[in-house]
């Protein structure tokens, strides 16, 4: 259990050495915060002590006021006892500048240093530090190391170590089979170690309730905790007792209708589930959670839902999510033991969290297997649709390798894709100038997120989108690019011109924020660099491309290729050139004279 001890400080713009339980304060600064350019690996750093240290005693019932014109608001102060008082506290300010390793976390992460992570939030608990420190003492996985962890107010933070790293997903589709067996084996391995370690109680770490999404959608009592419970058939009662209260609408109390004989086969399958053992558990080992490192190094981050659970629990909540590859679900029973009957049955709560009111009713849009005299699995079939989300992002380019800082004219285009950091395809609208004389128009419906020429990032143009929505903007940006008058000639425009018009075009649809055609418009013939920073400093969202992906063996030079594989950017061979340019137009048969 966490215990904590508190006092009440005010909280200066400095980083704080807290000595002892009184609170000797040594104050050191963050150099330059605000310097971090969120590119590469240029951060700002922790600083050294400063050579001037100020000291304030005080009783643990006063404060230490301060005594500047700008005083900050006082922060309730508090630690895990487990982990002891940490060894300095970062001032919130500084922390929104520092280069973010991970922008699609629901949750603050920050780089102070390239040695150093922060992970903060309103949902971030200290259970999940003494979950990486109980790790890292008693097992051999990889995992951050825990430098330091605390609250002010109701905010959580976590020091922790950092080494560059990368998801699973990134460097699964590049690795040899013998470097994926060596990750595999890993992953095998520290399963294994998590699995010894036996519990005599279910739920979150250190006798905590219950940390999951199956017990986070009370609509009725959002500060509702589900345990700890004494043992499985417990836990099955809090599952059905969450179940219950997920729902704003009132539940179907008519013992004849299919709802309630819904609710009631979910229920009973829960409870159904015995006789397993009790083991430590991450709770949440998908492949964004597991990272590799150059040396292929598996580390495991996010313990934050780490606890004691029913065995099968690790395997059900790495398979519920969604894989980065459909055969990766495979690979998981590789290094989980798997209980596909059981995985199946909890896949119901989470169906039943994650649709809408409507999909509680059986009817034919639903579906029950039978199998071994238990249900597998209720499938919707427009389950995928309806929760999926999508966004509409600028895509920016590079010519050159990533160490070559330059700040030249990059190639753009608009894709559509999957609201998550790391999609596998996109479907990309963009002008391109194969023969030099006049653009065209391509839709590329599954092109590789990343590939040649080198994906630098992307901008957000708008994110949540549903599928209809998406669909929409395809269909738009198709008729768009598909207008003759709107694609340039070469030396009188580019491919940034037409994304500013399609941009403007979206915006008029309300698929594009305010004043962003506006701004394609005056980012025309700017860097790849300009463009990044001034969308940044508009306060939209940029997302990175990860290095690994971004690395190419040499200058390159838009190698989009045709569908026998061939470049079909600058050619030698110029005898094939014409018809394979007109195949890959199909919007004029004659090249344009100059009265055109």
């Amino acid at each position: 259990m966490i215990e904590t001890v508190t006092t009440t400080f005010h909280l200066p713009p400095y980083l704080y050495s807290i000595n002892n339980l009184v609170c000797t304060l040594h104050f050191i600064r963050l150099r330059n915060p605000r310097s971090s350019t969120i590119r590469g690996t240029t951060h700002s750093r922790l600083s050294n002590m400063d050579s001037a240290t100020t000291s304030t005693t005080r009783q643990p019932s006063s404060k230490v006021q301060s005594t500047t014109e700008n005083s900050q608001p006082d922060y309730q102060f508090s630690y895990s006892s487990i982990l002891g008082k940490p060894p300095y506290v970062l001032d919130p300010a500084d922390l929104p500048d520092c280069y973010n390793p991970f922008p699609s976390k629901p949750y603050g992460i920050r780089a102070p240093d390239e040695n150093t992570l922060v992970k903060y939030g309103k949902f971030v608990k200290l259970q999940e530090a003494e979950a990486m420190d109980f790790v890292s003492k008693h097992t051999t996985i990889a995992c951050p190391k825990v430098i330091g962890a605390y609250m002010l107010d109701d905010v959580g933070y976590i020091v922790m170590s950092w080494e560059e790293a990368f998801p699973l997903s990134a460097i699964w589709g590049k690795a040899s089979e013998t470097e994926k067996e060596k990750v595999i084996d890993q992953l095998r391995d520290y399963v294994l170690q998590m699995r010894n370690i036996k519990g005599d109680y279910v739920g979150g770490f250190g006798r905590m309730p219950c940390v999951a999404d199956e017990f986070n959608w009370d609509y009725h009592d959002h500060n509702r905790k589900y345990g700890p419970y004494d043992n499985e058939a417990g836990f099955n009662e809090g599952l059905i007792s969450a179940l219950d209260r997920i729902s704003p609408w009132p539940r179907n109390e008519d013992p004849e209708s299919p709802g309630y004989n819904l609710e009631f086969t979910i229920s009973e399958l829960v409870r159904s589930l015995k006789n397993h053992e009790i083991v430590f558990t991450h709770g949440d080992l998908h492949a964004a959670n597991i990272l590799v490192k150059n040396d292929f190094t598996v580390v495991i981050i996010d313990w934050a839902t780490a606890g004691f659970y029913p065995e099968y629990w690790e395997f059900y909540k790495a398979t519920w999510r969604d894989p980065f590859q459909p055969s990766f679900i495979r690979q998981i029973a590789k290094f989980i033991p798997a209980f596909w009957i059981e995985a199946n049955i909890m896949e119901q709560i989470h169906r039943r969290i994650s649709e809408l009111p409507c999909a509680f009713i059986l009817d034919h849009r639903c579906c029950l297997n039978l199998y071994l005299d238990r249900i597998l699995f209720l499938s919707w079939k427009d389950h995928e649709n309806l929760t999926k989300a999508y966004t509409v992002s600028v895509l920016l380019y590079g010519r050159t390798l990533l160490e070559q800082d330059d700040d030249l004219p990059c190639h753009v285009g608009i894709a559509i894709h999957e609201d998550v950091n790391e999609p596998n395809t996109c479907r990309l609208h963009h002008a391109r100038c194969p023969n030099q004389i006049r653009f065209i128009y391509e839709f590329r419906p599954e092109q590789p997120y990343c590939t040649d020429p080198i994906l630098r990032g992307r901008c957000e143009l708008r994110s949540g989108l549903s599928r209809a929505e998406a669909d929409r903007a395809d269909s738009l940006l198709a008729k768009y690019g598909n207008e003759q008058e709107h694609l340039p000639f070469y030396g009188a425009g580019n491919c940034q011109n037409w994304l500013a018009g399609a941009v403007a075009m979206l915006e008029e649809a309300g698929l594009a924020g305010q004043q962003d055609g506006q701004y394609w418009t005056e980012s025309i013939g700017k860097g790849r660099e300009t463009m990044e920073d001034g969308w940044k400093k508009r306060g939209r969202c940029w997302v990175d491309n990860p290095k690994s992906l971004q690395a190419a063996p040499e200058n390159v030079d838009a190698r989009w290729r045709d569908k026998e594989e061939r470049n079909v950017g600058k050619l030698d061979n110029g005898v094939d050139f014409g018809k394979r340019v007109e195949a890959l137009e199909g919007l004029f048969n004659k090249r344009p004279t100059t009265d055109d």
